[in-house]
């Protein structure tokens, strides 16, 4: 937060137009709150503030001044399409951050992603108590996107969770109450030589899974939600 208020306080910023103000806060001050988030959660109170001194910089070029705006922030940071100025607010780079998170875990494959299942299994999967606030952020970004999500099924090393991630139909085995099945394995467990194995399979799940495809290739991941404005 100093060094947004560093920022936004520069002598250099007290000579922008009301359109240089809103470029700085596009391209400078959002970029750098882009990189804080990445790496940690900001607490409410502090996302409060930052919006607070992002308002009075633009609407009296002060961050100092206590002064009113007849404009809420909420409404200012709105995309041109719903008459907003387009100025990214945090929640929606949290939003945006979590989503991007969320594409890289399901398809890429890397250390870092082979850590997180390991630890956590998947996103939709209900995070502990003890779980991080970052952890947790994704979970609730997880929940709150899988209708707009699909997950395919690929016939190569697919590390799908089993139990927990979406992918019979935008249904997991737990929203279906399948609690025999174990909740540590992969949807790879149960594939062979690019078809389903229902030696291994429970046979009250062959019908439900014969109608799941498996994909020769491709991404695991694909949105169907509605495209931003």
């Amino acid at each position: 937060m100093l060094v947004v208020a560093t920022l936004l306080a520069g002598w250099k910023v007290k000579f922008l137009s009301f359109v240089g103000r809103i470029q700085y806060l596009k391209f400078t001050i959002a970029n750098s709150i882009a990189y804080w988030i990445r790496g940690a959660i900001i607490p409410k109170a502090g996302c409060k503030l930052l919006d607070r001194m992002c308002a009075m910089f633009l609407y009296h070029g002060a961050i100092s001044d206590k002064k009113l705006h007849l404009i809420s922030w909420k409404n200012t940071t709105l995309p041109y399409c719903y008459g907003g100025l387009d100025i990214p607010d945090i929640k929606s780079m949290y939003f945006g951050f979590a989503c991007s998170f969320l594409w890289r875990f399901f398809s890429v494959d890397s250390l870092l992603n082979s850590w997180y299942r390991s630890k956590f299994v998947s996103p939709f999967k209900p995070p502990s108590y003890s779980a991080s606030p970052f952890w947790k952020h994704i979970c609730s970004t997880a929940s709150a996107i899988k209708s707009s999500l699909k997950l395919n099924v690929t016939s190569f090393n697919c590390s799908l969770s089993l139990y927990w991630d979406p992918w019979v139909k935008g249904n997991s085995l737990a929203d279906l109450n399948m609690q025999a099945i174990p909740n540590s394995l992969d949807v790879n467990n149960w594939i062979c030589n690019g078809s389903w194995d229902l030696s291994i399979v429970p046979s009250h799940l062959h019908r439900v899974v014969l109608s799941i495809p498996i994909h020769d290739d491709g991404l695991a991941i694909s949105w169907t939600g509605k495209e931003p404005c």
